[in-house]
């Protein structure tokens, strides 16, 4: 009986470390490293990731942006499928909510302010210009890829995009567009 429970529970540990085994995440700190890695933990404030497989530490206060790589943890908490629009897309953790976006060869750094007052549900596309330096020059919903008219969930789209903040590149052109998905 007790070889049955300690195969139970091996099974368990094994499923486990195999879940966070198993994607790749992107961590950038507030001081705009980045670190590439698996994340193993979150416990007290302090995140461990296995980097070429060496074990680091870094603070949650020390992090602005956590981007999971991993195609199975692209399911919203809103049991919304995740389905990209292009192989480059790239994710962002906004609260409980995933976002995809596009904007080659960015990243960005300050994840959108999300709020719905509703129930309603749907996805929005916008597409985005950013400057140089990383910022929000326009952000237009566009009816091509989103799932809804709401206006509602239009507007709150938009002022999330514009909340959003890209990493700065000075010899980026000066203008660069792509697009930003955000599901409700």
């Amino acid at each position: 009986m007790k070889s049955k429970i300690s195969i139970s529970i091996l099974i368990a540990i094994f499923a486990v470390i195999a879940t966070f085994s198993y994607g790749q995440s992107t961590i950038v700190k507030r001081n705009g490293d980045k670190v590439t890695g698996t994340i193993e933990s979150l416990t007290n404030g302090i995140i461990t990731v296995t980097k070429n497989g060496a074990p680091m530490t870094i603070k949650v206060a020390d992090v602005s942006t956590i981007m999971f790589d991993d195609a199975a943890a692209k399911t919203a908490d809103n049991g919304q499928k995740v389905v990209s629009l292009h192989d480059n897309e790239k994710t962002i953790v906004a609260g409980s909510t995933i976002v995809r976006y596009l904007v080659q060869e960015r990243t960005i750094t300050k994840a959108p302010n999300i709020s719905n007052l509703t129930r309603e549900r749907g996805t929005i596309v916008v597409n985005v210009s950013i400057d140089r330096y990383g910022n929000i020059k326009s952000a237009e919903p566009t009816a091509n890829g989103s799932t809804t008219t709401s206006e509602y969930l239009i507007t709150k789209a938009k002022q999330a995009a514009q909340s959003i903040q890209f990493n700065a590149d000075k010899t980026a052109p000066i203008e660069e567009k792509g697009y930003v998905i955000i599901p409700f």
